[in-house]
């Protein structure tokens, strides 16, 4: 046994994870938080073994909706090595809210212009009307800017809150509706479930905004 102090330099260790997803969600996340970290990206539960005799790894984390269905493979995940955890959780993708909240698409604050453009650019003539409804009234004079300096020019609506919203959509129609999701009060969830049972607005192409990944409860 060594009875004094080593006054070798303690080895860096840079953590590694191996990350089981079709998107690219949760690497994004953990590059962000660990700038430093190693990521192993595989595409589905069988990939892992392999990935983890390369090297082991601070954690196995498997984003997936289903979540009951990665446990019923919970066999695969006994074989980890011992003392290597694994991480069940849903990280969506934009693309996957936009389409379970039933809107045309789904943005992350901060919002950068070239996105918004491009999104515009998707949507095309049909848009002449844009509503911006987030009870920050920075981030609406924002979008404002952003759509009156577009090389189109739109029509720019606006709201604080999701009950004048929904008096703007039914009096003023618009053809895009750019919506914060996380109000006071009526929500924009709440505003969503309006629109769809008002048949006068449910055709309004929606755009959902936040300022973080949604972590809502969806129902059927």
């Amino acid at each position: 046994a060594r009875d004094r102090p080593s006054y070798a330099p303690l080895p860096v260790v840079r953590p590694r994870f191996v990350v089981v997803e079709s998107s690219q969600v949760v690497q994004r996340m953990l590059r962000r938080s660990f700038y430093d970290a190693e990521i192993a990206s595989v595409s589905c539960l069988e990939d892992i073994g392999a990935a983890l005799e390369q090297a082991p790894a601070s954690a196995v984390i498997i984003n997936d909706a289903s979540a009951e269905v990665v446990l019923r493979q919970a066999p695969l995940l006994a074989q980890l090595p011992q003392g290597t955890p694994a991480l069940v959780c849903w990280a969506p993708s934009e693309r996957e809210l936009a389409e379970r909240l039933g809107v045309r698409d789904y943005l992350v604050k901060p919002i950068e212009r070239r996105r918004l453009m491009a999104l515009l650019e998707e949507l095309g003539d049909a848009v002449h009307r844009v509503l911006i409804v987030d009870d920050d009234r920075e981030a609406v004079q924002l979008l404002s800017r952003m759509l009156l300096s577009a090389p189109r020019r739109y029509e720019v609506l606006r709201a604080t809150r999701a009950q004048r919203a929904l008096a703007l959509m039914r009096h003023n129609r618009p053809d895009l509706v750019l919506l914060d999701l996380v109000m006071p009060e009526l929500d924009g969830y709440q505003l969503l479930a309006e629109q769809q049972k008002d048949a006068r607005l449910r055709d309004i192409a929606v755009v959902a905004i936040t300022g973080q990944v949604a972590a809502a409860t969806f129902g059927e």
